[in-house]
């Protein structure tokens, strides 16, 4: 198994547990994530279910080892966690931090991986 493909477990993991999570108990979650603002009880819901749709894709591009959307990957994360950088810098909610700082830490993994992969390639 390839290091890149390897990086993405932790990815789908984290989207099916968190997206759950915040689909079965939004408000605790939120709290877990240092969250200060007032976000409802639906759209942290909806947030959920659109984090375990994610997931399901990611696990489904590791399970069928389509490593050929890895970059597209690379890319989609490098947009997401340059706009939670943003998300904090207009509210100051320290729930855009952790949400960056899980991002951030899968960004690198599956950077590295593929890094690796090329050298391991040659």
């Amino acid at each position: 198994m390839r290091w890149a493909q390897r990086s993405l477990y932790y990815q789908f993991t984290y989207l099916l547990i968190g997206g759950a999570a915040l689909l079965v108990a939004p408000q605790l979650t939120l709290r877990l994530l240092f969250a200060t603002g007032d976000y409802g009880d639906l759209f942290p819901r909806v947030a959920g279910v659109l984090l375990m749709a994610i997931g399901t894709f990611i696990l489904q591009f590791v399970r069928k080892d389509n490593h050929q959307m890895y970059p597209t990957l690379l890319f989609i994360r490098s947009g997401l966690c340059v706009s939670l950088i943003w998300f904090y810098w207009r509210s100051g909610d320290p729930l855009f931090l952790s949400l960056l700082a899980f991002g951030a830490f899968g960004l690198v993994t599956l950077s590295a991986g593929l890094i690796v992969d090329r050298r391991v390639a040659r």
